[in-house]
């Protein structure tokens, strides 16, 4: 099994990343996509988060857009890429938590029908 890091780290390095920072490249040699790159990322970043926000509160995914929003933001700034990897280690801290807790009770039911059998 993988540790924290290992998983944070990978997922820094997913193909989405490479996609994103070959898009970025071909934008930054472009004369006019060059200077219009980092207000669409914010304005891309900030309407997922506010989406995201919204859906907090109303039917849908909101911690999911809040997650594409500072990834987003992350490839701009590194204050997100900071906030990104924290958020991103507690989730998965809170993730290993449960997977264990299933497997707990899943023991723990397989071990009551043997006693029964």
């Amino acid at each position: 099994m993988s540790t924290l890091e290992d998983e944070v780290t990978h997922s820094n390095d997913s193909w989405v990343h490479r996609k994103m920072e070959r898009m970025k490249e071909k934008m930054h040699a472009h004369p006019v996509m060059k200077h219009l790159y980092k207000p669409l990322v914010i304005g891309v970043g900030a309407l997922c988060l506010i989406a995201g926000l919204i859906m907090l509160v109303t039917p849908g995914p909101g911690w999911l857009f809040i997650f594409i929003g500072l990834s987003i933001w992350a490839t701009e700034f590194v204050w997100a890429h900071k906030l990104y990897n924290r958020m991103m280690k507690i989730v998965l801290t809170c993730w290993h938590k449960i997977q264990d807790w299933n497997n707990q009770r899943k023991a723990k039911r397989e071990a009551r029908k043997a006693s029964k059998n």
